[in-house]
């Protein structure tokens, strides 16, 4: 399809995206403060005042990887894809991809990782690197965690919960895109990255709330970390990252094909995570 006919088509999307997402989202001044995120939040400088953030991430952590236990796997844009591998400890990452996630066929490689040096975390339960990095899906992969022993039960002075971080182990932050069971760690991505599952003392996530990943999505992913109201963190993103996103797109088309990403995503992940009625209902 030539480029400008496929442009001018994501373009009329993001105008229709934007109607759609205008009609069932509240206008909010910013997610409120719960009693696991009392840490002071840097005042953002988009239409909610929430996000972006001023960044401030924490310093890079050393990553330790099992190399000789890392799985390839051949996805195709046409099918859905699964692939698992195995960490030296036992636990179990199964990476699933549905269809229509891929826009191209790739190759997907999954690495385990035993640890992470010079970061914030008390305990290791283990994690991942998923590439290619960066790559980006058209709607949310799961990625499973199944330690041997089960997952470790959080106490008054240890948490179980997830971090983030770029391959190197820079832009380190929460990620609280994730559900914890007593058996399985479940993990919802809208792109490839490293995921890390640990325990954290009360320090611990004092020291990472007070700092700010630099991209917004990662700055969303650290308030639901840190325990923001749901709603309340994908209304003040959406006012301050997918609308004037789709805004700027109707000016120019170059930017149509990301902002109808960004918004599609933002859809997707509140209608997974059941979101999207109590932003209807919180709309009248």
């Amino acid at each position: 399809m030539p480029r400008n006919v496929w442009t001018r088509r994501l373009c009329g999307w993001s105008s229709v995206l934007l109607l759609l997402l205008t009609a069932c989202t509240p206008t909010a001044t910013g997610p409120s403060a719960s009693a696991g995120g009392s840490a002071a939040r840097p005042i953002g400088g988009g239409p909610s005042g929430v996000y972006p953030k001023h960044p401030k991430p924490l310093p890079a952590a050393t990553v330790k990887a099992g190399a000789s236990r890392a799985v390839t796997t051949h996805a195709s844009w046409q099918t859905g894809t699964s692939i698992t591998a195995k960490g030296r400890d036992g636990t179990t990452y199964t990476l699933t991809v549905p269809e229509g996630a891929l826009l191209s066929d790739v190759d997907i490689t999954m690495t385990p990782i035993t640890g992470l040096a010079k970061a914030p975390v008390s305990g290791g339960v283990g994690g991942v690197h998923l590439t290619p990095h960066g790559l980006v899906f058209q709607q949310p992969v799961t990625l499973t965690v199944t330690p041997k022993g089960g997952v470790p039960r959080s106490t008054a002075g240890s948490r179980t919960a997830v971090l983030a971080a770029g391959s190197d182990g820079a832009e380190l932050h929460g990620y609280g895109l994730a559900t914890l069971g007593d058996t399985t760690v479940t993990l919802w991505l809208s792109h490839f990255s490293l995921y890390y599952v640990g325990t954290f003392s009360p320090g611990d996530l004092e020291t990472i709330l007070l700092h700010v990943p630099t991209a917004t999505d990662g700055q969303l992913a650290q308030d639901m970390f840190g325990g923001e109201d749901p709603v309340a963190v994908f209304t003040a993103w959406y006012n301050d990252v997918v609308e004037p996103a789709l805004r700027a797109a109707e000016a120019d088309l170059d930017l149509a094909e990301d902002a109808t990403r960004v918004a599609l995503g933002w859809l997707r992940l509140v209608a997974l995570m059941g979101w999207n009625s109590t932003l209807r209902s919180s709309s009248r």
